[in-house]
């Protein structure tokens, strides 16, 4: 990670963010290298290059802040499977025990893990909602199956990774995730 991302960028010269002190400009760059741990060299050498050619600061000298590396980073390579705090906190409340008795615990994933913020009972009406039609085309999908009625490849694949996110979710819920 630091040979990849950290050292190249010290090495043309950005200086840590003005307003920031040097002990917490190291935490960050701590922070960084432990958030960033699944990236692989390439995604973080993408990574390097578009911090590169967007430096912060009046004279784009500086490095931008954490989070908007972070940002740049879930773009080019979003973290998956795993489950973060927040997500297992998610999922162990009564709100991602609602989504997944009720068949809507992919699309509250996919919200978690977009926002990054602990979704309020207007953001579930939300999901639940936009979910209805992806749960009304599952249940349809499978009764086909289950009748002896054949899926085209499209059908087949979507229903699939639906059912493996829906696992993933189940096991996030029980904590088999981490």
């Amino acid at each position: 990670m630091r040979e990849h991302l950290i050292e190249p960028l010290m090495r043309i010269g950005l200086m840590r963010p003005s307003g920031l002190k040097v002990d917490a400009f190291g935490d960050m760059q701590r922070s960084l290298c432990q958030r960033l741990a699944y990236m692989t060299a390439v995604d973080l050498e993408a990574l390097r290059e578009v911090v590169e050619t967007n430096p912060a600061g009046a004279g784009k000298d500086r490095w931008p802040g954490g989070p908007w590396i972070l940002d740049r980073a879930r773009e080019i390579c979003p973290p998956q499977p795993g489950a973060s705090p927040l997500i297992r906190s998610v999922f162990a409340h009564r709100t991602g025990r609602s989504a997944l008795a009720e068949g809507w615990a992919p699309e509250l994933l996919d919200q978690v893990r977009k926002t990054r913020r602990f979704p309020n009972d207007d953001v579930c009406a939300f999901v639940r909602s936009q979910a209805r039609s992806d749960v009304e085309r599952a249940a349809s999908l499978r009764r086909r199956q289950e009748t002896g009625g054949c899926l085209s490849d499209a059908d087949a694949a979507w229903l699939y990774r639906r059912e493996e996110k829906d696992v993933l979710c189940q096991q996030i819920a029980v904590g088999q995730v981490a």
